[in-house]
């Protein structure tokens, strides 16, 4: 019986999870259209429109750990911090895409922007300690601050997950040195000025 309640469990919220996925494909599209207009009417609406899809995208997140947890799935979740005026987020954000891109079904990409004025972000940096930006939290549990490049950030992905595709024959290294210059965030980031 247990199983059988995991079973009906893992239906229901792997058939939610494709309802907010899709909930957050059009929030992320409506939001780069937007943006992309020249004629926005005001800097409160895009404003709103992007907080609009925080939120959907942190409710996407807990529903990941949600499905992680119950059903035994294997997603990497990756939350993104990044502020708007941060000039390297960008490149993170471009980073973080391709390899979205190369595993859409196992890596989770979630960016926060963090100066958007929502409590419950807020609450995400305090809690995580994000002081800088950009900054990855992986799995809610390792934290990697500053800029990574695509091949740092090919490390960090292989030691968490060594199933994913892009990680075959990689030699992966837990821990990464980096000089502290370089140690100093459905994916969407403001693009650059």
């Amino acid at each position: 019986i247990d199983n059988f309640k995991e079973n009906i469990t893992c239906s229901f919220l792997l058939s939610e999870f494709n309802t907010i996925l899709r909930e957050d494909d059009d929030l992320r599209h409506k939001l780069e259209v937007y943006e992309q207009a020249t004629n926005i009417d005001s800097e409160e609406s895009l404003v709103d429109l992007k907080k609009d899809y925080t939120l959907t995208l942190l409710r996407y997140w807990l529903f990941i750990m949600k499905l992680r947890d119950i059903c035994n799935t294997n997603f990497t979740t990756i939350l993104y911090f990044f502020s708007e005026d941060c000039r390297e987020c960008p490149m993170q954000g471009f980073y973080l895409s391709y390899y979205k891109r190369k595993e859409k079904d196992k890596i989770m990409v979630f960016a926060i922007q963090s100066d958007i004025g929502l409590p419950i972000v807020d609450s995400l940096v305090l809690n995580f300690n994000i002081t800088t930006f950009p900054t990855i939290i992986i799995n809610e549990k390792d934290k990697y601050v500053g800029l990574r490049d695509k091949d740092s950030l090919l490390n960090i992905l292989c030691s968490h997950d060594f199933s994913l595709s892009f990680c075959n024959g990689t030699i992966v290294n837990k821990t990464i040195s980096l000089p502290d210059k370089y140690i100093s965030c459905l994916l969407y980031t403001s693009p650059s000025p």
